[in-house]
């Protein structure tokens, strides 16, 4: 069964958050880094930042103005436990589904 994106998720600086509690895609990734020292961003398998569930990093450089990754359809990147993302004192904007 198909399913329908939900509206955007934006996350601001500091942010801890899970966005998925079951499998889906990761479809694309808004970022920018308006501090003075380079930040990462962390997206993980998992429901909480767990060590070893990386499935993306991104690192961002000192001033970075909005970066914007865009997965193909069928690149996307997948997760089966849930969804996680740091931002550190970065802002994102991140669109993804799941398939629960």
């Amino acid at each position: 069964m198909a399913k329908t994106i939900r509206s955007g998720y934006f996350l601001g600086n500091s942010a801890s958050t899970t966005l998925h509690s079951a499998a889906g895609r990761l479809l694309a990734v808004l970022v920018s880094n308006a501090q003075a020292t380079v930040q990462t961003v962390t997206f993980y398998d998992a429901t909480a930042a767990t060590p070893g569930t990386e499935i993306l990093i991104l690192d961002l450089p000192t001033g970075q103005a909005p970066y914007y990754f865009q997965f193909p359809r069928d690149q996307a990147i997948s997760f089966s436990t849930g969804l996680h993302v740091t931002t550190g004192t970065c802002t994102a904007n991140i669109w993804s589904v799941d398939h629960g």
